[in-house]
């Protein structure tokens, strides 16, 4: 029986039998330095985590006060007290944030605008006290990124430890952890769908996929790229899930729901800061960024079929196209770019895409001080894998849950 080869700084989880050089090189034989550089690289990476410990540590005393779940909890309160239908009431939810969180003038409020299926996910915390809350809601989105991290890891300790480096030495995590966001909790639902996909359960990635529903423009795309890469079924359910949590939120929310909802949304989506990383500071907005947003939206499912077979390509290409075609992403968002990472990082890579991969982490580390770079990675990732062949399903099990015989 052909044994899998050793990916030379992942791990195992090759293409083929040939030999593989450092971080992944094909072709190139495989230096007897290959343990010093995984272990330079997760050094590095610990650095950064420490550097994110700091930050949060020293943001708590003075920032603690602008995090995202109180909007997410006071929605929750006005729910239960006042009504489904009047969660995207801005009267009522400056009131809840005041008296969930009392905060100075200084602290600028925001409207809560994500669908109605968050505030019903806090509904139980709300029997705790905002600030109380707070604790295990952020204990939360800090294990599912580690969840996914491991979910999509190779074996190998060594490599594990890097998988969870990138992730909790991102900066994007800090902000995530800090403001309670929700992109770790859509991470780790696509690690899982991927998962099951490997275990050919679709139905039941596909209903995992539901949890893009908490934040859609994070991955909105992935299971059309599924579809597009040959699995239906997964779409089918996830398309399913999606129908019902849809219908439910509209019906709990009414007419009356449904026209503040779009004062509040239309407030934030014209927004410039969150259109900063979105396509609309190249191309413009209006038509121009509509156009745009057809031909990525083609080119990734395009790119998709390219690529059927092969879940996790179709799962990076389906969250680089979702962000190039949304219009509001904040600094947060960011931690998602981490799927694609670690699924293409999985086996071996030309040294040009590696290049890609590395280029973008930094890109993404960077994005609260630039917008345009990430922009550019979505664009380079979809174009990567439009112009690589399609990559054989890993032999290589995860770390957390072994692939079947």
């Amino acid at each position: 029986m052909r044994s899998s080869p050793r990916h030379p700084i992942l791990g195992t989880d090759g293409l083929g039998d040939r030999p593989d050089g450092p971080f992944g090189l094909l072709g190139v034989p495989p230096p007897q330095s290959t343990t010093l550089l995984k272990v330079g690289l997760l050094v590095g990476l610990v650095e950064l985590t420490l550097y994110n410990a700091y930050q949060y540590a020293s943001w708590i005393p003075r920032g603690l006060a602008w995090n995202d779940f109180r909007l997410f909890y006071a929605a929750a309160t006005i729910g239960l007290r006042h009504g489904w239908s009047h969660i995207y009431d801005p009267d009522l939810q400056r009131a809840a944030v005041q008296a969930a969180w009392p905060a100075g003038p200084e602290v600028r409020w925001f409207p809560f605008v994500n669908p109605p299926p968050v505030a019903w996910l806090m509904a139980p915390l709300t029997t705790l006290p905002a600030p109380v809350a707070y604790v295990p809601w952020v204990g939360l989105v800090f294990a599912c990124l580690v969840a996914a991290a491991l979910l999509l890891a190779p074996r190998d300790l060594l490599t594990r430890g890097i998988y969870l480096g990138l992730a909790l030495g991102f900066l994007p995590t800090f902000v995530a952890i800090a403001y309670g966001q929700l992109g770790p909790l859509v991470a780790v639902s696509l690690a899982g769908s991927w998962l099951f996909l490997r275990r050919r359960r679709e139905v039941a990635a596909g209903l995992l996929l539901s949890t893009i529903a908490l934040k859609p423009q994070l991955a909105l795309l992935v299971p059309l790229a599924l579809l597009a890469a040959g699995y239906r079924r997964a779409f089918l359910a996830a398309a399913a899930a999606g129908a019902a949590l849809t219908a439910l939120s509209l019906a709990s929310l009414g007419m009356h729901g449904l026209s503040n909802y779009r004062l509040l949304a239309g407030s934030l989506f014209t927004d410039a800061y969150f259109q900063r990383w979105s396509l609309t500071p190249l191309v413009g907005d209006g038509w121009p960024w509509v156009v745009a947003v057809l031909v990525v939206a083609i080119a990734t499912l395009l790119v998709a079929r390219a690529h059927r077979g092969d879940a996790g390509s179709a799962i990076a290409l389906g969250v680089a196209g979702s962000l190039l075609t949304n219009h509001y992403l904040t600094a947060s968002d960011f931690t998602i770019l981490l799927v694609p990472v670690w699924l293409m990082l999985r086996r071996p890579q030309p040294a040009w895409v590696l290049a890609v991969l590395a280029a973008g982490w930094l890109a993404g580390w960077f994005s609260l001080a630039f917008g345009w770079p990430v922009v550019v990675f979505e664009v380079t990732l979809v174009v990567s894998l439009a112009v690589t062949s399609r990559g054989t399903p890993a032999p290589a099990p995860s770390a957390l849950a072994p692939a079947p015989p």
